[in-house]
């Protein structure tokens, strides 16, 4: 399972892991606390943050929810090259 923020993120992440499930929370990047999140009860889940503050924020939130309900739960270092707001629906940057 791959948690991204934002529909948007989730198609886009879709098409570039295609052996993943993606899912996202309705409501944006404050809404983490807001969503069902149960459906991923017993996964392994790798969450994949927005490079600004609000994502950073998500995927705290999500991880502290899915901890007591996925077998595992990674969240992946976003480079602190990477343009700010850069997520998985944008180009990767040169270099």
């Amino acid at each position: 399972m791959l948690v991204v923020e934002g529909e948007k993120t989730a198609d886009a992440a879709t098409i570039r892991f295609k052996n993943h499930v993606v899912v996202t929370s309705p409501g944006g990047s404050n809404a983490a606390r807001e969503a069902d999140w149960s459906p991923l009860k017993g996964r392994r889940v790798v969450i994949w943050l927005d490079a600004d503050e609000p994502g950073s924020k998500f995927a705290d939130a999500v991880a502290d929810l899915l901890q007591a309900i996925a077998i595992s739960t990674h969240v992946v270092a976003i480079l602190s090259a990477m343009p700010r707001g850069w997520d998985l629906a944008d180009n990767v940057p040169p270099g």
